[in-house]
């Protein structure tokens, strides 16, 4: 179990369903997905595949409905190659295997596409309630679902002003009774945490509070290539830049091979863009993890038009793109094993031993002793105390002069002895014993 799944579970999920609604301690509280979280836990337990279903659900309901935006856009053939690639994402697989909310927000992401494409073509009651409600939960799973929102309803609102849309009047007309509704349901849903702990939990926090415009353009600058690197994760160089130029080659055809007179990338660029702008904020790379898919379609259909120019005829791969695109995925998750990038990943928090470290503690302590574990060894070694049926207050109490008291070293994160016992509460303690190493971790029993 990793930082962010740990208190994901021991702050939200594991408390009262109230708790859960209402509570926005952190923003690591993805609410619709904690309830899931909640519910799966209620009946098959706190295993972490248990806590890890929501996530791994939509990250796999992910590749079907990547196919029918595919299809419905470029083209079966497109399609295919485009749910390969987002079935062999190695960022995607490692979200899909973390019970956190961003495969909820992809998944939203494509849902919301496809409703929106087909309003696209004819009205219907059915697909404005799709919209509605996917993006309201969406909201309501992480804010962040008003980036690929806004995207997409800037690509429909000028689709419709193109004269694009079926009754383009008519369309705009039922687009802002949607927006409104939305707007209302998501208020709603939210509103039990404005009520405890006002609007600002949500909008002034500080993972969301704006920064000055210097530090904004600083770390914009400096996220580019560590959010290159962790989408292509576990992926060679060489597979990322052929993909990256099939993107590219799609992105140039869109509007040459489609029925797109309004480019959907296009949009969702801009809206991003103006988004950033307005909140001066710069976001964790996994907030884009919803361009995934997009990308991937735009490469699968940059493929199959190099693939047409080459033999001349597109008719060869429309019946072959099935078969191709299973080679595809093959390979690329076969790339992902060898590379073990996304196994061995430090995101969000790792403390690899913490379950051999919980079992160890739960035959050696007794009342009163204390052990340290410095971010981000802390939440994941929580997890595993309640797993173990040890008090979680060994965790956090005061030491007493006699109680003993010991460290954890998450070697893996990078951390030395010097870095633990620079906490505050640590400055009596001049000696330490090392009593177990891990291959991962140390732990250390301290003296005065």
């Amino acid at each position: 179990m990793r930082y962010d799944e740990s208190v994901t579970y021991l702050y939200f999920a594991s408390q009262s369903w109230t708790n859960v609604i209402s509570s926005y301690t952190y923003p690591n509280n993805h609410v619709f997905h904690s309830l899931l979280v909640k519910a799966c836990a209620t009946v098959l337990g706190d295993d972490p595949w248990v806590l890890r279903l929501p996530a791994f659900v939509a990250g796999v309901a992910m590749i079907p409905v990547t196919y029918a935006v595919g299809r419905r856009l470029f083209g079966s053939a497109a399609g295919y190659i485009g749910a390969a690639l987002v079935a062999g994402s190695g960022a995607l697989v490692f979200y899909s295997t973390n019970a956190r909310g961003y495969t909820m927000i992809c998944l939203a992401t494509l849902l919301l596409a496809n409703a929106l494409a087909k309003l696209r073509e004819r009205p219907s009651v059915l697909q404005w309630s799709v919209v509605v409600l996917v993006t309201a939960l969406g909201i309501w799973t992480v804010p962040v679902m008003l980036f690929p929102a806004g995207g997409l309803a800037l690509w429909f609102v000028l689709s419709a002003l193109h004269g694009d849309t079926s009754e383009p009047r008519a369309d705009l007309l039922r687009f802002g009774l949607a927006l409104v509704a939305t707007s209302l349901l998501a208020l709603l849903l939210y509103s039990p945490i404005i009520v405890d702990g006002g609007l600002a939990t949500l909008t002034g926090n500080a993972f969301v509070r704006a920064t000055s415009w210097r530090v904004f353009f600083r770390q914009i600058s400096q996220s580019v290539v560590p959010v290159l690197a962790a989408s292509t994760l576990g992926f060679p160089i060489v597979v990322s830049v052929v993909i990256g130029a099939c993107a590219i080659v799609g992105l140039v055809q869109e509007r040459k091979n489609s029925s797109l007179r309004v480019s959907m990338a296009g949009c969702m660029y801009v809206w991003c863009a103006l988004v950033l702008l307005v909140t001066h904020r710069a976001p964790f790379y996994r907030v884009w993890l919803f361009v995934i898919a997009p990308v991937a379609l735009l490469a699968g259909h940059g493929i199959i038009r190099v693939l047409s120019r080459v033999t001349l005829t597109s008719e060869r791969f429309a019946g072959r793109a099935g078969d191709l695109s299973v080679a595809v995925a093959m390979a690329l998750s076969l790339a992902i094993i060898l590379t073990g990038e996304v196994s061995t990943s430090r995101d969000t928090g790792t403390l690899r031993d913490g379950e051999r470290i919980a079992k160890a503690f739960s035959t050696s302590l007794r009342p009163g002793d204390r052990v340290f574990a410095p971010i981000p060894s802390n939440a994941p070694l929580a997890y595993y105390f309640v797993r173990a049926g040890l008090d979680t207050t060994h965790l956090s109490s005061v030491p007493s002069d006699s109680s003993r008291v010991y460290l954890v070293v998450n070697t893996a994160e990078g951390f030395a002895l010097n870095t633990g016992l620079g906490d505050p509460l640590l400055r009596l303690f001049h000696k330490a014993r090392l009593v177990t190493t891990y291959p991962s971790a140390e732990v250390y029993q301290l003296y005065r």
